[in-house]
């Protein structure tokens, strides 16, 4: 089909010459939907902040998972009691920093309570903070990727609640007769639990094993000039601790999220910075997956983009910063203020903010 020049694939109009994408404008094909992040809190104030979440209209609500913090999935199952409706999960998980079979058991354990409500968020932990490596040392990327992939593939089995073979070079499990005492209950959601990933646009590694999943975490990583090093680069999200935004989404301190080297020519690693991910950049991202998953067989039906931003409780025309993105391609409007970590003040914004109730573009 074309538009005035423009050719459009899987919901995407854009202008291409030989075979290179010029601009890109996706064509909006269902709502969007609004979650917030709770900066800072415990068990307590998510329960009650989930509830004035799901009264006033928002679509989900999230914490982020900390080393030696407040318990994330505590929280999620204390706001699952609370709560009917909204969707509950991690914004992020440093997965790499788990052992997958209890990240699925514990993601399980709240999806069954919420009645399967829940969204899994990773990324691959935060690197160069002090705070989030006092017990071990940090392994490098190139391990906590390899850490990722493996986890991502081992939580598919781990959600069956049968026993499996699995042989990994970092995790594996024998297949037993039979389990007893038995595994956690799969999971309500199937045929898995929505995994969101963050993906470093334009890095091939990094996009495809979002892909993949069940979401996008974007985050721009420009390509820049090539070094000889192998292994991955720059900074990947984390969950560990809070960042910008989420084209700096939830991730390191810097508001860097992820970075993979793996672009260039054949047998080439390249460098890379962050970057300012705007809505342009953003749809070619999801052009992208579009085509990636169609190689794969797969359909964009239920596949979410997240982006993150902070919106006033006290601004008229909130809506209109978030539209630009909607344009482009993303479903889903991450709210996060990340202005203090003070649980008072955290508490007394997040009730003004979430009481005004999201920024909607659609009336």
């Amino acid at each position: 089909m074309h538009l005035g020049g423009w050719s459009t694939r899987f919901g995407v109009a854009g202008r291409f010459r030989g075979g290179r994408i010029l601009s890109v404008a996706v064509i909006r094909v269902r709502g969007m939907k609004y979650g917030f992040v709770m900066a800072y809190g415990d068990a307590r104030a998510a329960a009650e902040l989930a509830a004035l979440a799901e009264e006033h209209g928002w679509d989900g609500f999230f914490v982020w998972e900390s080393i030696w913090g407040i318990d994330a999935w505590a929280m999620l199952a204390a706001a699952a009691m609370t709560t009917e409706r909204i969707r509950l999960g991690t914004m992020l998980t440093p997965l790499p920093r788990r052992k997958p079979w209890d990240v699925a058991g514990q993601a399980s354990t709240v999806d069954n309570l919420s009645n399967g409500r829940v969204i899994l968020s990773v990324g691959l932990g935060v690197t160069g903070e002090d705070r989030f490596w006092i017990f071990e040392d940090d392994p490098g990327r190139k391990v906590r990727a390899e850490l990722m992939d493996e986890s991502l593939e081992m939580l598919q089995h781990l959600w069956r609640d049968q026993p499996f073979a699995f042989d990994g070079k970092h995790y594996r499990s024998r297949k037993l007769e039979s389990l007893v005492p038995p595994a956690p209950p799969p999971p309500v959601q199937q045929p898995r639990i929505p995994t969101w990933v963050v993906g470093a646009w334009p890095r091939t590694k990094s996009m495809r094993r979002a892909a993949l999943q069940d979401g996008w975490l974007p985050h721009y990583a420009p390509i820049t000039a090539p070094r000889q090093q192998t292994g991955e680069s720059h900074g990947e999200p984390t969950g560990e601790q809070p960042g910008a935004s989420l084209g700096a989404q939830v991730g390191e301190s810097s508001g860097a999220q992820v970075g993979e080297s793996t672009g260039g020519q054949a047998g080439e690693q390249t460098s890379e910075s962050p970057g300012e991910l705007t809505p342009e950049l953003l749809a070619e991202g999801v052009e992208w997956i579009r085509r990636e998953r169609a190689a794969h067989g797969l359909t964009m039906d239920g596949y979410e983009i997240a982006t993150e931003g902070t919106t006033s409780a006290d601004d008229p025309n909130a809506a209109e910063q978030v539209r630009p993105w909607a344009d482009a391609g993303a479903t889903w409007w991450i709210d996060a203020d990340w202005s203090s970590l003070d649980p008072i003040v955290v508490r007394e914004q997040a009730e003004r903010r979430l009481t005004a109730g999201p920024p909607r573009i659609d009336p």
